[in-house]
């Protein structure tokens, strides 16, 4: 993402857990996971991560992307730069908008040469097609 010196994350709408249901085992493990981030769990707070805890903010992607479910638990990271805005979301997919369309082709380029090539097709039939999958042939 850039030179960035902090990042920040929240959920899209809502607050990050503090009690799950037992009975939900994927439920209990993310809690636990966040839990052991140290993030302010029961609050809806945004986290300001320093660029010395991106193994921590990567961690929460992570676990975002495995475990969430629903539009609640969708994540927002911003880096301090602000020209980037990345989402996870609960189709397994994370989204990047960007403020300068140049750095479009540069990211598709690095993440394609990182093993992680734009999709061809959606992840599954409620996921609305972007802008840059229309005119293809589906």
């Amino acid at each position: 993402m850039g030179d960035w010196q902090s990042c920040y994350a929240w959920r899209h709408l809502g607050s990050w857990p503090d009690s799950v249901d037992p009975q939900r085992l994927s439920d209990v493990v993310e809690l636990r996971i966040l839990g052991a981030l140290g993030l302010p769990l029961g609050t809806a707070d945004v986290i300001d991560f320093i660029r010395d805890e991106l193994d921590t903010l990567i961690t929460l992607i992570f676990s975002t992307t495995i475990f969430g479910w629903s539009v609640g638990e969708d994540l927002y990271v911003v880096p301090s730069h602000g020209n980037y805005i990345l989402k996870t979301d609960h189709h397994d997919v994370i989204h990047v908008d960007f403020r300068l369309p140049e750095d479009v082709d540069h990211w598709v380029s690095e993440m394609a040469k990182r093993g992680f090539p734009l999709p061809d097709d959606l992840p599954d039939e409620t996921f609305k097609q972007p802008t840059w999958m229309k005119g293809k042939d589906r």
